[in-house]
């Protein structure tokens, strides 16, 4: 009880008595735990920036792994686009080439003085561009006896290059003559002049972002160790980058070639039907002129590979 009575005044002139000492064990905590404190806000970017260097470390490794992977499909892959190229070489004559123009015009001029056919027209279109192939229009129109008719498109489908039908109109040019006027619009496939599909590796397969020299100046010297086992996991995944570029190429050519072979393998098998279908037709066609009150009768491709008889009557 005595000891929460209040404590008397001083006298006058006396100092007043000692606050209540905080106890030194509790004050060296304290120092101690501020003192922590501080160097864990102080430490914890650098412990921050060294787990990114590491991580930027561990996804360098596995796309360095990813990548090996995927050139270990290099030798196939060129052995692969040798075979295509040895295919692209065989069905080089099937193609109008750049400049051919020329022994095409021979070729038809050839065909129309052996079948005593007049050449009136001669002409070729502009390129249509096309996914696999471009396609290079051509026009003829003839003068002679419709007898030779059928003989001089037995001819024409026989070529070597390919050709696919656009129209086959003919005209009487009297009606108590035999000759009859013929113009023929077909299509030859040309190599394609486009750009490749070239998938880019190094999307995939790059250091990322903080790998670069620049980050460098703002690493910590606590984390230089860790940067530069970073930098080399980096350097080895850049070392593959020719590789990988050589590798895409290879695929893109490929792929090209490929799809190239496929839609000239069906162009062809388009060919040939339409060639029969135009030989069984070519009697009805010239049976719908003989009796057309305009003189005029004409084929054009159908659906499914069918072929139509059209007059304008």
């Amino acid at each position: 009880m005595e000891q929460n009575q209040p404590q008397p005044p001083p006298p006058p002139g006396e100092p007043p008595p000692l606050p209540r000492l905080v106890s030194d064990i509790l004050l060296s905590a304290l120092v101690v735990i501020g003192g922590a404190g501080i160097l864990i806000a102080l430490a914890m970017p650098v412990l921050r920036q060294g787990k990114l260097i590491d991580a930027a470390r561990q996804v360098c490794i596995e796309r360095s792994t990813e990548a090996r992977g995927w050139l270990e499909r290099e030798d196939p892959a060129a052995a692969a686009l040798r075979s295509e190229w040895d295919l692209a070489l065989e069905r080089e004559g099937k193609l109008l080439g750049i400049d051919e123009e020329v022994p095409v015009r021979n070729l038809l001029e050839g065909l129309a003085e052996r079948f005593e056919l007049q050449i009136l027209d001669l002409h070729f279109g502009t390129v249509r561009r096309g996914e696999a192939f471009d396609a290079v229009p051509g026009s003829i129109r003839l003068s002679g006896d419709r007898a030779q008719l059928p003989l001089f498109l037995e001819a024409f489908y026989g070529q070597e290059r390919l050709v696919r039908l656009v129209a086959l109109d003919l005209e009487a040019i009297n009606f108590r003559s035999e000759d009859i006027n013929v113009t023929l619009r077909w299509e030859y496939p040309a190599p394609a002049r486009r750009r490749r599909d070239l998938a880019d590796p190094l999307a995939r397969w790059s250091p990322p972002a903080l790998c670069a020299t620049s980050s460098l100046s703002s690493v910590a010297g606590w984390n230089r160790g860790r940067w530069h086992r970073m930098d080399r996991a980096a350097s080895e995944l850049r070392a593959l980058a020719p590789r990988l570029e050589r590798l895409a190429s290879v695929d893109a050519e490929r792929r090209a070639l490929e799809r190239e072979r496929m839609s000239l393998e069906r162009w062809q098998e388009s060919s040939r039907a339409e060639s029969r279908a135009v030989k069984r037709k070519l009697p009805q066609l010239l049976g719908k002129l003989a009796v057309s009150a305009v003189g005029r009768a004409g084929l054009r491709p159908g659906p499914a590979g069918t072929i139509l008889l059209v007059d304008d009557d």
